[in-house]
């Protein structure tokens, strides 16, 4: 296949820098996610030359906040609690919360939460109304923890073939479709929001003193997620602050 889409995230195991945009709080929120593509771009670009392939663009997901059955005040709440993870860096970061991370598909979040296999989970809203959360939790916390990015990318061996004229055309377009994906992903994570409020799910903006907790916590998986990724890992954490 000559070109096709892909969570970026989904190949950290192959080289840590494509799971940046999981690393919580290291971009939260779309403008700091924005800003971290721009400073990672250049580094994917290199890494996926490197296997004869070309980003064309990349666009984030709705930001990932905290679902719970019960309100939380402080991440003292967090201390023991099933945490539902889906995927290693969030359990990671449900043991760095004091929780006890658990995998469950999203499919079977509903009968997991009933049957208290689990109390709390981060996700992106679009999660929480795929799955009707209303119906089993009571409260969303909006962090904005992290923007996963989807990467359309192109082989680079075909994408030479192509005529000058169509190269630039494709770039172009690549670039209205990133822009124009943005623009959407900012609104479906309004939407879904809304949603859920709608629907009677509480919806909370962190405080100051908990969203600084969160901050501090996820510091020790920035760091982490940096020694792993080496000197481009360094480079982005840099860029960002």
């Amino acid at each position: 296949m000559a070109i096709g889409e892909i969570l970026l995230s989904n190949h950290g195991n192959e080289d840590p820098i494509y799971e940046a945009d999981m690393i919580p709080f290291l971009a939260a929120g779309f403008d700091r996610s924005w800003k971290l593509y721009t400073v990672q771009k250049p580094i994917l670009q290199e890494r996926l030359g490197k296997q004869g392939m070309r980003m064309l663009y990349s666009v984030a997901w709705p930001g990932n906040g905290i679902f719970s059955k019960t309100p939380m005040d402080s991440l003292a709440a967090f201390k023991g609690a099933k945490f539902r993870a889906y995927n290693r860096i969030t359990a990671r970061f449900a043991e760095e919360l004091g929780a006890q991370p658990t995998t469950i598909q999203a499919a079977e979040l509903a009968q997991a939460f009933t049957m208290n296999m689990a109390s709390t989970m981060i996700a992106s809203p679009q999660i929480g109304v795929d799955t009707k959360a209303w119906e089993f939790l009571t409260s969303f916390y909006d962090t904005n923890a992290m923007h996963p990015r989807n990467a359309v990318i192109v082989n680079e061996r075909e994408f030479a073939r192509l005529s000058k004229d169509n190269q630039e055309a494709i770039v172009k377009v690549a670039a209205q479709a990133e822009a124009r994906g943005w623009d959407m992903a900012r609104a479906a994570a309004k939407a879904s929001v809304d949603a859920l409020a709608k629907n009677g799910l509480k919806v909370y903006e962190p405080s100051a003193p908990m969203r600084a907790d969160f901050e501090r916590v996820s510091q020790r998986l920035i760091d982490e997620w940096s020694r792993k990724a080496g000197a481009d890992g360094e480079k982005i954490v840099k860029g960002m602050r």
